[in-house]
């Protein structure tokens, strides 16, 4: 069992059916960059981590509090990609690991969580977290170092340069497709995984982790280096 939620968290129970938004019209369709693998792979000595950046948001009320900015028609589109590529390699494995799913409180990576993974017949819960707000890559390790060892499998969903920085400390080699496209940039809505050498979560930090796979959801945000939130 994880340990309890603390106050600061709100654990939100995932509908079984995909928030739609009324923004986007017919299916979403078209294949994510690269398929890969199913992950995450089984070994007690290995803790897998899914590192998603919130999808990309719209701009275009100039009073709309950061927090508060939903996402683009877009961000909408490329969400689902992600979903897809989820379920085509991760739905199985999810269904035996439980993953702990920590995501900010922001409307657009909230809104990235529930659209990313919906409709994969799982019963997860996403759990929103303040601390997980733009506060930085140590911020996050903090947060990971709390997990409870039982957990093999954590998905973080946030924000840049967080997960930037958070992949440049935890990475050491990677496969060379994921190296490829990660190329020291985290585009909104793109994915990594990395499996860390630990047993314990309280070992997070600087380490050799292996960075298994770097997705992202369309060839075109490829060149959408950004390093806004």
């Amino acid at each position: 069992m994880h340990r309890p939620i603390p106050r600061d968290l709100l654990a939100v129970k995932l509908p079984s059916a995909p928030m739609q938004d009324p923004s986007v019209t017919g299916p979403v369709t078209g294949p994510v960059r690269r398929r890969s693998p199913r992950y995450p792979r089984s070994d007690p000595a290995v803790k897998t981590l899914f590192l998603l950046r919130h999808a990309k948001s719209d701009w275009n009320d100039p009073n709309c509090a950061d927090r508060d900015r939903p996402l683009a028609p877009r961000g909408v589109k490329a969400a689902h990609r992600i979903n897809h590529w989820l379920r085509d390699h991760c739905a199985a494995d999810f269904r035996r690991h439980n993953p702990l799913i920590l995501c900010s409180t922001a409307r657009r990576a909230r809104d990235t969580a529930r659209l990313a993974l919906a409709d994969l017949d799982l019963d997860l819960v996403i759990n929103y977290d303040r601390s997980l707000y733009l506060a930085g890559a140590q911020a996050l390790i903090d947060r990971l170092r709390h997990v409870p060892d039982t957990v093999t499998t954590v998905m973080i969903i946030g924000h840049n340069p967080d997960l930037a920085d958070l992949v440049d400390r935890l990475r050491g080699d990677g496969t060379p497709d994921a190296v490829t496209a990660h190329a020291g940039a985290f585009p909104t809505a793109a994915l990594a995984i990395l499996e860390l050498p630990i047993e314990s979560w309280a070992n997070s930090g600087d380490q050799d982790g292996f960075l298994r796979a770097f997705i992202l959801p369309r060839r075109e945000d490829h060149a959408d280096n950004s390093a806004a939130s």
